[in-house]
């Protein structure tokens, strides 16, 4: 497929400044209408469109890229890289997921921008794609709701202020989420579960399954975060985006950075710009150990028959089980 800027007498899509595609024209018959994606940018980024009216996503290369390695299945996405046009080419199957794949292509610009060589930005490319790829594997693509957004930033507010700065890199092998595990966090022989409550509510926490605060007989912490929400601008402050944007950079190896955007995808989380409107300021977490007497359901309390038991604990009558975990002991065991 071949491409053109210039525009002739094609019929014109409506405008629409948060939309990059919508005032391209349709194309001739085997051409692509496009428009460079920042003319500062060191490389040929362009927002395209085919004859069809689908929406697509160019990289020009510099020069001829080498072998195409990488095996890469986006959902709704389809990547082709023509070695001859030195082109490699994004097409999205379903234009109503516009929003989702021009965050997708952003990306893919900003991760290129320090890269030199056409290798460089070929690796670059292929490295960001296998992690959309992995966050794009859940399934359809939906904004959390609030209460599914609190429970994810408090999930990362634990890797971030307590799991990262004795744990490194591998902290994100320690996320269960993706694993299917009841508890948030297993590091060594310690469990870890972590809830958010919003301020101004009753201090209760939700219990989504009588197997989240069973144990097996192993040391089981509860980390219960207070959550207000408030405008971005607010300091202090934390949204979705910026917390997984600086927590990413945190993750050095490659079994940590897929570790962590597998614990992402397993959420349903993928980065939406909707996400930026959620904005919340963290109060100081209370730790509890969830030990004998402690008031919870378990299976075996259940009368057979019984499934998808729900309920909520009241905060004010936990206070007989106030305990911080033996942070020594964790990172010990957890080698």
């Amino acid at each position: 497929m071949t491409w053109r800027s210039t525009r002739r007498n094609n019929r014109r899509w409506p405008m629409s400044s948060d939309n990059p595609w919508q005032d391209l024209l349709l194309s001739e018959a085997g051409y692509l209408q496009a428009k460079r994606v920042d003319p500062s940018h060191p490389h040929d980024f362009f927002w395209a469109r085919n004859p069809d009216g689908k929406y697509a996503f160019v990289l020009s290369l510099k020069e001829v890229p080498g072998e195409w390695q990488a095996s890469i299945a986006l959902r709704g996405i389809s990547v082709r890289l023509f070695h001859d046009q030195k082109q490699l080419q994004l097409l999205l199957s379903d234009s109503s997921d516009w929003q989702m794949f021009a965050v997708l292509c952003r990306d893919l610009v900003e991760c290129c921008r320090a890269a030199g060589s056409t290798r460089e930005v070929m690796d670059a490319v292929v490295s960001r794609l296998l992690r959309w790829q992995r966050l794009l594997s859940r399934g359809p693509r939906r904004i959390l709701d609030e209460r599914e957004i609190r429970g994810l930033i408090g999930e990362l507010l634990f890797l971030r202020d307590e799991l990262l700065p004795r744990l490194g890199s591998r902290a994100s092998l320690f996320w269960q989420g993706s694993d299917g595990k009841p508890q948030d966090f297993v590091v060594g022989a310690t469990l870890f579960e972590v809830k958010t409550i919003r301020t101004g509510d009753a201090p209760r926490i939700h219990i989504s399954s009588p197997d989240q605060l069973w144990a097996g007989g192993l040391p089981l912490y509860l980390r219960v975060i207070p959550l207000t929400k408030c405008g971005s601008q607010v300091a202090g402050a934390v949204t979705l985006p910026h917390l997984i944007e600086s927590l990413g950079r945190q993750f050095t190896t490659q079994e940590s950075i897929e570790a962590f955007d597998n614990g992402l995808a397993a959420t349903g989380y993928v980065p939406l710009p909707e996400y930026a409107e959620f904005a919340f300021t963290a109060g100081s977490p209370v730790w509890y150990a969830v030990t004998d007497g402690f008031p919870m359901i378990t299976a075996e309390r259940l009368t057979a028959g019984l499934v998808d038991v729900k309920y909520s604990i009241q905060l004010s009558v936990c206070a007989p089980f106030l305990a911080s975990p033996d942070w020594q002991s964790v990172v010990e065991h957890s080698r």
